[in-house]
């Protein structure tokens, strides 16, 4: 049940309407159910026919073991539904109460943007647009739990992407999962092609530091980080088309960089909106992919 939870059941959630997946759940459930009896019965040599079935799943001990079953199965499927739906981090922390006094943390945080997202909208019509980023981002979510990075939020064709940082952080899978995507939706090309005559393409800014982090609400809860990090890493995501880049890095994120494979070339940034310094960044060329590794 834990590998269907896990390889099997979000992809048919994908394409499936809700009734189809209850109605297939359900039968999954009690199609593995008699076949452990039947297995049990075949080890200790029993003559399996109608009558000793019947007979069996009559007996009031196998509809409580079933009942017990059943219900088991349903509590966990409600909890995985909950930790994907919500992200694994953000369920765990929810339950916890972890943000209910502000708290500070160093995170990392990675804002992926859809080039071109205007003309490629009006082109599409909004329904059929808004089934092209379900595509992406439904793409974009193993990516990033490959990676070890929750999905902050989705702000239409955006999405943000973080990571707390712990001890012995490794910032290059960072990159690796901006590249990691990239390839993902290379391989997907003639997918996009044949369904959307679209390829997407990304850009991104990855930026680091300090911010708050509260949980917000009542009605709806969420978990909402604060602080100059989240806004000057909106600015740089706003420059990378300028500058021809894919993905651009802050100088706080590249200071703690040790090994990559990565070509980096600075740029000077000026009159950022809301931002009074000038900033250095950083081009983040392609990858050899002889060397990639993530952790």
């Amino acid at each position: 049940m834990g590998f269907l939870h896990v390889f099997v059941y979000p992809y048919i959630e994908r394409i499936q309407k809700l009734a189809y997946n209850i109605l297939l759940r359900i039968s999954v459930f009690v199609m593995l159910s008699h076949l452990v009896y039947l297995t049990i019965l075949y080890i200790y040599g029993f003559t399996i026919n109608v009558e000793l079935i019947s007979q069996i799943f009559s007996e009031p001990t196998t509809i409580n073991i079933l009942l017990y079953a059943l219900i088991t199965e349903a509590v966990v499927s409600l909890i995985i539904q909950l930790r994907r739906n919500l992200g694994r981090k953000y369920f765990v922390n929810i339950v916890k109460n972890t943000y209910r006094n502000p708290k500070e943390e160093h995170r990392v945080f990675m804002f992926l943007d859809l080039e071109d997202s205007t003309p490629t909208a009006n082109e599409m019509g909004h329904l059929n647009f808004s089934r092209y980023i379900q595509d992406c981002f439904w793409d974009l979510s193993d990516i990033t739990l490959m990676h070890g990075a929750e999905i902050y939020q989705f702000v239409g064709d955006e999405a943000v992407i973080t990571w707390k940082v712990s001890k012995d952080f490794d910032y290059e899978k960072c990159i690796a999962l901006y590249f990691d995507y990239k390839d993902l939706l290379d391989q997907k090309k003639h997918f996009y092609q044949k369904k959307y005559n679209h390829i997407p393409n990304f850009r991104c800014s990855i930026h680091s530091g300090e911010v708050s982090a509260a949980l917000v609400g009542d009605y709806k809860k969420e978990i909402a980080y604060h602080g100059n990090v989240l806004n000057l890493g909106s600015r740089l995501q706003k420059n990378c088309k300028e500058h021809n880049a894919d993905v651009l890095i802050s100088e706080n994120f590249f200071s703690n960089l040790k090994n990559h494979w990565y070509s980096l070339t600075p740029i000077v940034l000026q009159g950022l909106k809301g931002i009074d310094d000038v900033q250095t960044v950083y081009k983040v060329g392609e990858r050899d992919k002889k060397y990639y590794f993530y952790s």
